[in-house]
Formats: C-alpha cells, structure tokens, sequence
C-alpha cells in the first residue's frame, strides 16, 4: 500500500475549477488498480501558510514548524505526488509558489553537503518520492508560450532535483478556447479522459 499526497494548487473554486475536476477523474482511474492506497488531499487554499510570500520582514519566521515544518514533514513522509496547478500569468499558482519555498530547504529537502555532483549542484532528499506527477492546466492551446515557459517541466526539473522519481507532466490546454470554454469542468475533463487514464496506469 502506498501513501499518495494530493497538492490542489488552483485558486478556483472546486465547483468552477477545471483542474480539479481533472485530478479527480485522475485519482477515479487511479483507485481502480490501487483501492487500497492512503490518499491524502492537500487543498493550499484552506493553508495559511501558502497565503504568505517570503520577504525580507517575514524572513526569521518564514520556516517555522507550524508554517513550514509540518509540510516539509509531511512531503517526506508520502510515496507518491500529485502536484495540481493552473497556469496563472504565464507561471504556476502563487500558492504552489508559496508552498515551495517552505519546503524547498537546505539539509531538509536537499543538500549541498551530500551532493556528489563535480560542480556541487546538490543532492535531493525526498528520494521516498518514488512517483511524482504533474498536473497542469491552461486556458490557451498547450503550444502556446512554450518558447519562454512550461510549467509542467518546471515542476518535473525541480522534483528531479529534490530527488524524486517524476513521470511525463500531464500538460492540458485550451481551456479558455472553443469548444471547451463555457463547458462544466466535468465535461471538460472527459474530453482528456484518454490521457488522463494513460498517466493514472502508469503513476
């Protein structure tokens, strides 16, 4: 049995929010081959610590046990990541953003002490992570900006580093665009019902 960590980074409401409704037909065929794995769902917009940007007054209390330890401890104690973001302004959500950087720490989730590397690029600790799964969505088509931008290899080359095992980014577009904008995010989903039970059989 594994323990699987479920980040909801969208700032939508659940009701109205396309990447929810995807990661939950993608945690439906997921229980299909794993019904007895420990899903844990981590919705950053009930934390009030991915409300907080790090900045030079917050600093010395920024990773805190109750505002940062916790998280750390809890990534490190799961066997598989589900990490759920829009593209918000040409990056991921400033919530995800927020999160990372409180657990993204020296000699907690990497370390430059251990690292083996010749140029000293540090070593990730959260090698528990034998899954990591990207979920990202966007309003305009997946094509779209990817000279400048992708959020779902951004998210795949940092848990790299971290030490995590990551699988291919499901990267899904054209959310704002004909024919799926105005549709329920319900439906929206089924329209990727393939690609999601594709990552999902292999997560």
């Amino acid at each position: 049995m594994s323990k699987i960590l479920i980040i909801n980074a969208s700032v939508v409401p659940k009701e109205n929010s396309r990447s929810f409704a995807i990661t939950e037909l993608f945690l439906e065929k997921y229980k299909l081959n794993n019904p007895q794995d420990e899903i844990i769902v981590l919705d950053l917009n009930n934390e009030e610590m991915a409300k907080q940007s790090l900045w030079k007054g917050n600093m010395n209390a920024f990773w805190t046990p109750e505002l940062s330890g916790k998280y750390q401890d809890q990534i490190k104690s799961v066997d598989k990541l589900v990490m759920v973001t829009p593209m918000i302004n040409w990056n991921i959500s400033p919530l995800l953003k927020n999160y990372i950087d409180r657990i993204t720490l020296a000699n907690v989730t990497f370390s430059y002490s251990k690292s083996t590397h010749p140029e000293g690029i540090p070593a990730g600790l959260l090698t528990n992570i034998k899954s990591f799964q990207a979920i990202t969505t966007k309003g305009s088509p997946t094509h779209w900006y990817s000279e400048f931008i992708n959020i779902g290899e951004y998210l795949n080359g940092l848990f790299t580093l971290l030490g995590a095992k990551v699988k291919p980014a499901l990267v899904l577009g054209g959310m704002d665009m004909p024919p799926l904008v105005g549709q329920k995010p319900s439906d929206v989903a089924k329209v990727f019902e393939k690609e999601i039970t594709e990552a999902a059989n292999k997560f």
